[in-house]
This record gives structure tokens, C-alpha cells and sequence, in this order.
């Protein structure tokens, strides 16, 4: 899925959090379930990052948003049987649907 203008403008919009705050923010662009966590690839405005939580249902497509902690390089996943170059374990994620950020 392609990330378009109208998508950054969209995530700027609605989110209105300056990089000041701290927040990531983009738009989901894949995401899997495994066990009691939720993997999510985020589309921000200059790049796609990893991110994961405890178990939640955010959409394709759902706006989201969370304050980063220090990045894991070259994490395996043993239950995914992945290695992800990049990633983020958070406490939460806010997720904006239809124009509004939770």
C-alpha cells in the first residue's frame, strides 16, 4: 500500500503533535498479532518503522501515534521467526480513526 500526500496531510492534521512532543506518528501499514503483542509497520511522513505493544486491533490504515523508547537492532522474533532491523516496544499506542485521534 502506497503512502500518499493526502495520507501525510491527513496524519498531520489530526495528530497536530509536533516532533518536539516526541511522538511517532504515521499511518499503519501492516500488522500482525503474535501471542500478546501487536507488530506495526508505520508509515511516517519520512520513513516506515516498527513498532510493537501489547495486544490491540488497530486497522490498515489507522492513524496512529506513540512516544519512542530506545530502539531494538537486529531483533529476532522467535515466535514471528523474523528479525526486524529496526523496532520499537512501547506501553500503548493512540490510534485516530475518521479524523479523530484518541
Amino acid at each position: 500500500m502506497a503512502y500518499s500526500n493526502q495520507d501525510a496531510a491527513m496524519a498531520k492534521k489530526h495528530f497536530g503533535i509536533t516532533s518536539k512532543e516526541g511522538f511517532i506518528k504515521g499511518v499503519a501499514q501492516e500488522v500482525i498479532q503474535s501471542g500478546n503483542y501487536t507488530y506495526v509497520k508505520i508509515q511516517t511522513l519520512d520513513s516506515e518503522v516498527w513498532a510493537a505493544t501489547y495486544k490491540f486491533k488497530p486497522a490498515i490504515g489507522d492513524l496512529l501515534r506513540f512516544k519512542p523508547t530506545e530502539p531494538m537492532t537486529s531483533f529476532k522474533s522467535k515466535s514471528l521467526d523474523r528479525t526486524f532491523p529496526t523496532i520499537y516496544f512501547v506501553e500503548s499506542m493512540e490510534v485516530g480513526k475518521q479524523g479523530k485521534a484518541n
